[in-house]
């Protein structure tokens, strides 16, 4: 990636560090259980991710969306 560049990563499933899910995007991990997958990160993997791969900074939020709550990381390189 350029210097300058941003990056931004959806996460549909992101847990807490103490094991709490946004309430309404829990049953989409428990379907995705019931069928032998995990997808699960925590919710600081990403932006601890990016930072250790070099991006200046990360910002952090949660989106909230019909369908249920994502957490969105926006890098910038």
């Amino acid at each position: 990636m350029n210097p300058g560049g941003l990056f931004v990563s959806q996460q549909e499933m992101a847990i807490s560090k103490n094991g709490i899910w946004p309430p309404d995007a829990a049953w989409l991990s428990y379907t995705m259980a019931f069928g032998g997958m995990n997808c699960t990160l925590y919710e600081t993997d990403v932006s601890e991710a990016m930072l250790r791969a070099g991006f200046r900074s990360v910002e952090s939020r949660y989106v909230k969306y019909p369908y249920g709550t994502t957490r969105v990381d926006i890098g910038r390189k």
